[in-house]
């Protein structure tokens, strides 16, 4: 007969693969759920790109006279020509039946809608201005002196416009936001 002092330190191991087994998924499902997502519009380089950061980045651009498409994720990047992929031709599929599906209520989707809105952030953003025309440039100018647009607001009469936002959020709060 075998003495049990002997099964109790390879019980212990057992357990602790295990756990670790049921713990590193979890680990990387909370890393997915906590990243921040990024969304970067500049129209100076005509570039926006959506960051999802520690993970990965896909941008549209325009450079060579062709808009690009890449992507970059962990160690795999690629580049698509984008009026490529848009004007592919597809297969033709063929039409199923219709089914008469009771819709959700509108008010309903519209509340969900402005909860996913709201848990947006904009990190950075600014705004410049000209409308070609010197009197309502000048009826605009006093916004660039408003508290709260004193940075970001910027009308001119250079003829420079553009616009160059950061928004900001998380997995975690659009999944909240839906299902609240």
């Amino acid at each position: 007969m075998i003495p049990v002092t002997l099964f109790v330190p390879l019980m212990h191991e057992f357990y602790c693969v295990w756990i670790l087994i049921l713990i590193f998924p979890f680990l990387i499902l909370c890393w997915f759920l906590f990243a921040p997502l990024e969304l970067q519009i500049d129209t100076r380089t005509p570039r926006a790109s959506v960051r999802w950061v520690s993970i990965g980045l896909v941008m549209v651009l325009y450079e060579k006279e062709k808009w690009w498409l890449k992507m970059s994720l962990g160690f795999f990047h690629k580049q698509w020509d984008l009026e490529k992929l848009i004007v592919r031709r597809k297969k033709k599929i063929k039409a199923a039946p219709s089914i008469h599906r009771k819709r959700p209520n509108r008010r309903v989707r519209l509340k969900k809608v402005l909860n996913v809105i709201k848990t947006f952030r904009v990190i950075e953003w600014e705004l410049a201005i000209d409308t070609d025309d010197v009197v309502r440039n000048a009826w605009l100018y006093p916004l660039n002196f408003f508290p709260r647009a004193r940075r970001h607001v910027n009308i001119n009469f250079a003829g420079e416009n553009f616009l160059a936002i950061k928004i900001r959020n998380a997995p975690w709060k659009l999944a909240y936001a839906f299902l609240k």
